[in-house]
């Protein structure tokens, strides 16, 4: 449901730059919009060790199966009339939603979870950005 919302969005935000875009005479662009598609590498690991209790390290890819994933970006340049200013805003998204088996026992801020214990893991990676 907040995918759709962050689409529909981002759709909105294009449809209403793109009437300003198209009323455009001068040879550089006074506004810009770019959508892009995004592919994003997750790596590493992470321990959550507390001062009270030790953890164990987790792998992403390994333990709840966050692999490469496809995304989208969206970006809005607008340029004053003299060319000397330039403002940008954007906005990037990634999501992981996953359903994994756990392969091994670890051990998650004091808490242990058995080897074969069913995982839901959700990630989002958002970016908004001003320029």
């Amino acid at each position: 449901m907040r995918k759709l919302l962050v689409v529909s969005f981002s759709m909105i935000m294009v449809l209403t730059f793109i009437i300003s875009v198209r009323a455009q005479s001068s040879d550089q662009p006074k506004n810009e919009i770019e959508v892009r598609g995004t592919y994003s590498i997750p790596s590493g690991e992470a321990n959550f060790s507390g001062t009270t209790a030790s953890g164990s390290t987790i792998d992403f890819a390994r333990d709840f199966d966050f692999h490469n994933e496809f995304g989208f970006a969206v970006r809005y340049t607008y340029r004053s009339s003299n060319g000397k200013h330039k403002i940008g805003a954007g906005y990037d998204s990634t999501n992981w939603e996953r359903n994994t088996t756990l392969s091994r026992t670890i051990v998650f801020e004091g808490v242990t979870y058995p080897a074969n214990a069913n995982l839901v893991g959700n990630l989002d990676l958002q970016a908004f950005r001003a320029v």
